[in-house]
Formats: C-alpha cells, sequence, structure tokens
C-alpha cells in the first residue's frame, strides 16, 4: 500500500479543478505549481482512488469534464466506475421531467441551468419528451411518427433519428425508449426501442442501434394484450426496471414485460394482493435491482393505507421470477407525506430508490396536485411540488456522459 502526502483537500470539487487549471508558475487557492505538477505525475490507479473520495456522480462529472484527456479517462474507465458506484450507489434523480418540457427540481444542482436552457428552447418548437434515461432525453415531433432525437442536453448534443423507410406499419408505433450502451472498445452509444402493435393481440419490437445507424426488426408475437389505458386506445405509461421495460395493464393483474438484452415480450404477474386498479410503479431501488411500489388498502391501520415495496427475485430451480415483500409502513406514519387530510392517489415514478407519489386532498376535485419524492431506503421526503400532468420521468445525471464529444 503506497500512501501520498498531498496538500490540499482532495475531496473538494473546486480543489481539484483549480490544480489541473493552476498557472505552475503561481499560487493559487493554496495550491503551487509543485504539487500541481505532482498531481499530473500520478499514476492512473492513485488518481483513482483520489476521486473516489468525491462526495458524488455531479462532482466526479464537475471534475472530469472540466479537466484533460486523462482525467476523463480515468474517471470514465469501467473499472474505476463500477467501484464509485459501489461506494456512491446510483446516480440520484435530480429533477422530474413532463411530456411538454417543464421539470421540477428534487436537488439543487448547478447542471439544472442547462436543463431549463434545453427545455426552453426545445418545448417552444413543438418536441416533447418520450422517455428519459441515464442523462439522456428522447424526443419526438408529430406524435414520434416521422422525428424523433437522442439528446443530452447538459452538453446540448442531438443526434437525429429517422424511421426506417419502407414500414408499412410505421404509424403503429406505441412506444418509443432507449437504452444507452457501452460498445465493446469502450465507445459509447445507444439503442432506441420501439414498440408496435397489428390488431389487439400482435406486437413486435423495432431496435434502431446508434453504432450501425440501422434498424433491426423483430418477429411479430400473437396472443400479447396491447397494454391500453382505456377503451379509447391510451397506453399506460412505461417503467424501467433492472434491464426490462413494463406497462401496467390497468385491469388485470398482470404487466407487459420488455427484456431489452433479449428484446423478447411476455406478460409477468404482480405481487400477491397489489392489482391493476391499485396506485403503484415499478422501479428501481438505489443499487439499481428491480422494484415495486404499491399503496394498498388496509382497514385495520389509521388512515387506511399502507405503503409497500416488492422486490424482484430469481425463482429457485429455474422458476420464474417472483415478487418478495420488502418493507410494508402505513402511509399515515409517513407525516411529511400524507397529513391527516391527504391520501396518496398514485404511485407516479420509482426510480435510484426514490418514489414519487401524488396526493389527493379532500375537495370534491380530490386531486390536490401535491407530489412528493420519498426516499425508500430512510422514508424521507426529498422534495415537494405541485404539478399537473400524468406523467413524470426521472432525470439521472450519468457519468461518463453517453454523447460527450472528445476533447484534448
Amino acid at each position: 500500500m503506497r500512501y501520498i502526502a498531498i496538500p490540499v483537500d482532495v475531496r473538494s470539487p473546486s480543489n481539484l479543478t483549480r490544480l489541473l487549471e493552476a498557472d505552475p508558475d503561481a499560487s493559487s487557492a493554496g495550491c503551487s505549481g509543485a504539487t500541481l505538477s505532482f498531481i499530473e505525475s500520478l499514476p492512473s490507479d492513485v488518481l483513482g482512488e483520489i476521486f473516489l473520495h468525491l462526495p458524488s456522480l455531479a462532482s466526479l462529472a464537475s471534475v472530469a469534464a472540466a479537466s484533460c484527456k486523462r482525467w476523463r479517462a480515468v474517471a470514465g474507465s469501467p473499472d474505476f466506475l463500477r467501484g464509485f458506484h459501489t461506494a456512491k450507489g446510483s446516480p440520484p434523480v435530480i429533477s422530474y421531467v413532463t411530456t411538454f418540457f417543464t421539470s421540477y427540481p428534487v436537488r439543487d444542482n448547478g447542471d439544472l441551468n442547462n436543463l431549463h436552457a434545453f427545455f426552453g428552447a426545445h418545448g417552444a418548437a413543438g418536441w416533447i419528451v418520450c422517455d428519459c434515461r441515464h442523462g439522456l432525453l428522447l424526443i419526438s415531433q408529430d406524435g414520434g411518427a416521422k422525428v424523433m432525437a437522442v439528446c443530452e442536453p447538459m452538453s446540448n448534443i442531438k443526434i437525429p433519428i429517422g424511421r426506417p423507410a419502407g414500414d408499412l406499419y410505421a404509424f403503429s408505433y406505441f412506444v418509443d425508449r432507449f437504452l444507452p450502451a457501452g460498445d465493446d472498445d469502450g465507445r459509447e452509444t445507444f439503442r432506441v426501442v420501439s414498440v408496435q402493435h397489428d390488431g389487439d393481440d400482435w406486437m413486435r419490437t423495432a431496435v434502431y442501434d446508434h453504432g450501425a445507424g440501422a434498424w433491426a426488426f423483430r418477429s411479430w408475437v400473437a396472443g400479447i394484450e396491447a397494454p391500453t389505458a382505456s377503451q379509447r386506445g391510451l397506453y399506460t405509461t412505461l417503467m424501467h426496471g433492472a434491464g426490462c421495460v413494463y406497462w401496467k395493464y390497468p385491469r388485470h393483474g398482470r404487466l407487459l414485460s420488455l427484456d431489452t438484452a433479449t428484446m423478447e415480450l411476455s406478460v409477468v404477474p404482480l405481487p400477491p394482493g397489489v392489482s391493476g386498479k391499485l396506485p403503484y410503479a415499478v422501479g428501481e431501488t438505489k443499487n439499481a435491482e428491480c422494484c415495486l411500489v404499491a399503496v394498498s388498502p388496509d382497514p385495520a391501520v389509521d388512515g387506511g393505507q399502507v405503503l409497500q415495496v416488492w422486490h424482484q427475485r430469481a425463482g429457485g430451480g429455474g422458476a420464474a421470477q417472483c415478487w418478495e415483500l420488502g418493507q410494508q409502513v402505513p402511509v399515515l406514519e409517513l407525516a411529511e407525506v400524507a397529513p391527516a387530510r391527504h391520501r396518496v392517489r398514485c404511485v407516479r415514478a420509482v426510480a435510484a430508490g426514490v418514489a414519487l407519489l401524488g396526493l389527493e386532498g379532500g375537495g370534491p376535485t380530490r386531486s390536490s396536485g401535491k407530489h412528493v419524492a420519498l426516499c425508500l431506503e430512510s422514508l424521507k421526503v426529498e422534495a415537494k411540488f405541485v404539478a399537473a400532468g400524468l406523467i413524470f420521468l426521472p432525470y439521472q445525471m450519468a457519468w461518463p456522459p453517453v454523447l460527450a464529444i472528445d476533447k484534448n
């Protein structure tokens, strides 16, 4: 084990940035040219140990993105990121994004200024948000029938995606989502996954690979019902959970599942006692495991509601995955969430171990527009806001940036 004395506090992102930008012939912020030369001469593994002292993913991105190519290579290497995410957990939710380019912050993060500026420009131009994942937005015009783009608001990079030519089912897409994934040679790319339907029970997936620049269609699958929310043909909101995408069947105790590794569609059951009529959402824990958060009626507790957190577990002996109850707590005990005059009306989204709950009031309309972001680990409220709308997508900053432009 090596012990190296460094005469600055490396836990501060501003100090690390000043180390790189300092004038070698001058002294500033307690960082001399000798210290700067010393830092630049450190082996990559030692730099990685220093970066592990940074408090969050946002601070890591702030330091490495503003620095040299070598620092970015260290901070973006798979081995370092595995250790960093193990120590810090998954990237936190910093904002909730709606379809029509409004956002509601969860944490005070300077990068949100970039997000707001991007939203203002694209919302005014008629774009809508289809999906939000790993710091990227999938946006579309004309309902996504012709024009789509994947963009990274923090760097203002936007990559247009055209629909495949000659598709006889071009207007039958009911969802577009993306899955960023790294190539074997370390380049970052993404895939856009669209699902088409023909009638009520025929579906297939179409996958756009950014690396190949082409679409690929899977075979049609029969006997799977489209996840409509009502007789008017509205489709339910998609939900992400540990490599799968889920949709609700509002009238059934089942979920439509798309495995993004195999692009296979299937139908999976809900946990015992959870039905399509109850408030629930599928998402991910802080450790990126699939979970389901539901609010169930229980006349035996004050307030009549309990919050349940179910975890998806692999079945033994090759059996299908099943749900295991991890937490159950009366909603009324969560004083910051639902005081006596409020009840939980819906679970909007679950990501990075945070559940976004919509509350109802006691008036004739029932809908209060009040929302709380609840940390499932501590059962503490991380944010509150009032907003109307049906779809809220959790925005998590990603590192390394998937669409980043290489800099010297």
